[in-house]
């Protein structure tokens, strides 16, 4: 990227320094032309302008003049650079000239062999530091966001580690309310069958702690109305049997 934007740099002023040595070449030549011009109208500015003292010598001189004129007059005006083809002397600033591109291609390499030595090796190490830290600031950019992303994920996982825990806790509870739940239910239902076995129990020893009364009572009303019937009195052994006697023939339910 630096070496070809200097290579277009070193190529655009090489083609300016062209177009500049032509455009100083030209005003030189403009210039030239110019002073060629403005010499013969001095020259005949300074000449004495008295003629009537020496008539006959001021008309042989333009006498003899005028052969010599007629027989030079066309190479005259030919070589004269004040007629109209001092314009076709002159160089256009956009015409190319060999002897001028020569010369300033030759300056041209001299200057980037100096500047090569004294400043293009700075500026190219300049710009390849440049180059270098853009990479480096690139690399680390590249580096953050990837680091970034990873934390971003690890988050994620986080989050939805987290969330899998919480959804574990959460039916774990509920398993464990309704475990609890069937246990206070299994022990509530045993505490009432135990109850019920107990209110049971109760009343069958009371029913026959009353029915053993109840003998007892109807035994000793037979007694007396046997000892009443018989007219003697019975033994207690006799009592006894037929107190056994009368308990075993009631019903064990009643």
């Amino acid at each position: 990227m630096s070496r070809r934007f200097l290579t277009t740099l070193v190529i655009t002023a090489w083609f300016g320094l062209v177009l500049a040595g032509s455009a100083v070449h030209a005003q030189s030549d403009a210039d030239a032309a110019e002073a060629k011009d403005t010499a013969p109208a001095a020259a005949t500015s300074e000449q004495p302008e008295d003629h009537s003292t020496e008539p006959t010598e001021a008309k042989e001189p333009a006498a003899a003049h005028e052969p010599a004129s007629a027989e030079h007059g066309g190479e005259h005006h030919d070589t004269d650079p004040t007629h109209a083809n001092v314009t076709d002397a002159l160089y256009e600033v956009t015409d190319f000239r060999t002897d001028l591109a020569f010369f300033t291609a030759i300056v041209f390499l001299l200057l980037l062999a100096g500047l090569y030595s004294v400043a293009w090796k700075p500026i190219m190490q300049g710009l390849e530091k440049r180059e270098r830290r853009i990479a480096g600031n690139i690399e680390q950019a590249e580096q953050a966001a990837q680091q970034a992303t990873a934390k971003l994920a690890q988050y994620e996982a986080k989050l939805a580690t987290a969330a899998e825990e919480a959804q574990q806790i959460v039916a774990e509870a509920r398993k464990d309310a309704e475990a609890a739940g069937q246990k206070l239910i299994a022990s509530a239902q045993e505490e009432a069958a135990r109850q019920r076995d107990r209110a049971v129990a109760d009343i069958e020893s009371a029913k026959r702690v009353a029915l053993s009364e109840l003998a007892g009572q109807s035994a000793d009303v037979a007694m007396s109305v046997a000892q009443r019937i018989v007219g003697r009195e019975i033994k207690a052994d006799d009592h006894q049997s037929l107190i056994q006697e009368m308990l075993s023939k009631l019903p064990s339910n009643n």
